[in-house]
């Protein structure tokens, strides 16, 4: 007897990049993660991908604070609005990064 298996496929939904696509010129490669440094630690931020947080001395690894879910407060459907639809109704003002690892 075959055992049971359940398949499935990962289905990623569309980014909402903003009105006209703004907010897409922070996943070009030239433009790279942005990075702030304070007395303990480096934050670095890719847009839509993840943010992480090390050491200052440490060149690479660090703690995953989270990866890239949505902005905050749009609904689902909000990707395929119009340009103007986005505008009245969608802030874009807060990035929610989930799933990250305890510190």
């Amino acid at each position: 007897m075959k055992g049971n298996c359940l398949a499935y496929k990962v289905v990623s939904k569309p980014i909402d990049y903003g009105p006209d696509n703004g907010f897409m010129m922070l996943t070009e490669p030239e433009t790279g993660c942005l990075k702030f440094r304070d007395n303990e630690y480096v934050y670095s931020l890719c847009a839509f991908k993840d943010v992480h947080q090390r050491v200052p001395h440490a060149s690479s690894g660090g703690t995953l604070l989270g990866t890239w879910k949505e902005w905050v407060g749009h609904p689902e459907d909000s990707v395929n609005w119009t340009r103007e639809g986005k505008l009245a109704k969608l802030p874009y003002s807060e990035m929610l990064y989930d799933a990250g690892e305890h510190c």
